[in-house]
């Protein structure tokens, strides 16, 4: 007889220094991902898909979404910065790549409410395919995978895909008439 199912399987993937939240210092990290996997005989086979990333506070064991790396972030607005570091680690994952005008944030927090959103939704942003000059913007969740930006502006955390960032790089986004674009 072959048991089936799924299990989940943690792993150390990166490390580093960040501000706790909880311990209010620079402490390390350890950056964790979990990892499903369908087991043969209670043996985890065949890495299937990412199922949580979150941030280890090594000082005082407490576990973040991955976003709290974003809050000292720097701003990522030259495009040769935005090109070159694309096969860099994890930890060059996180920049600012775009930010939010505060009428955007309202907006945003709006949207977060009412769509019932978990804490860890991030907002993803994307360049509009109409007029080039507007955004989509969607709650999704983050992952160093190295696939996204992972940034911030006024505590919402974003993300934005690597292979568009050029295009809304260094932005400030506004919201008005009732779409994401750029600030005047």
């Amino acid at each position: 007889m072959i048991l089936f199912g799924t299990c989940n399987v943690e792993r150390h993937v990166d490390q580093g220094k960040f501000v706790c939240p909880r311990c209010s210092d620079t402490t390390p990290y350890a950056l964790i991902r979990t990892h499903e996997y369908p087991p043969v005989y209670f043996i985890p086979i065949l890495q299937q898909r990412i199922v949580a990333e979150q941030v280890h506070c090594l000082a005082c064991s407490h576990r973040f979404p991955l976003t709290v790396l974003a809050t000292t972030a720097p701003l990522i607005s030259s495009q040769l910065e935005l090109f070159r570091e694309r096969t860099q680690p994890t930890t060059t994952s996180v920049g600012n790549v775009v930010t939010f005008t505060l009428a955007a944030v309202d907006e945003l927090k709006r949207r977060h409410t009412t769509g019932q959103f978990s804490s860890d939704a991030v907002v993803r942003v994307s360049p509009e395919e109409l007029d080039g000059k507007g955004y989509l913007v969607a709650f999704d969740y983050a992952e160093a995978d190295g696939r996204d930006w992972i940034g911030e502006s006024h505590g919402i955390p974003i993300v934005v895909d690597r292979s568009e960032a050029h295009l809304p790089g260094g932005k400030t986004i506004d919201f008005r008439e009732g779409h994401f674009c750029n600030a005047i």
